[in-house]
């Protein structure tokens, strides 16, 4: 992709808007820059599941996630982490919101 390309798919990334009755809550794109296996993650997620903790939490899991594949030449084992914290943390956030 190039540079003058990137931004138009930021902003398309970003512009999805949040349905607070259906969901999702959290938007991840993943944006390829090039041939070289380089992209940009874009996570976009509502103030209702974000706060600090929780995004210090999903950034230090995405990095292990991201880690463990490079090491793994691939194998997917590492994504469930990621998908275990969102989990957790929207299941957490919507108890909260109902009680």
């Amino acid at each position: 992709m190039s540079e003058t390309k990137l931004p138009k798919a930021l902003a398309q990334a970003i512009s999805t808007a949040f349905d607070l009755t259906t969901g999702p809550m959290i938007h991840v794109t993943l944006i390829p820059l090039t041939e070289k296996q380089e992209h940009v993650l874009v996570v976009n997620m509502h103030y209702a599941v974000a706060d600090g903790w929780s995004l210090g939490v999903l950034f230090k899991d995405i990095s292990l996630a991201y880690n463990q594949l490079k090491r793994s030449n691939g194998e997917p084992t590492a994504i469930y982490i990621c998908m275990a914290f969102i989990g957790r943390v929207c299941c957490a956030r919507l108890h909260r919101l109902h009680c």
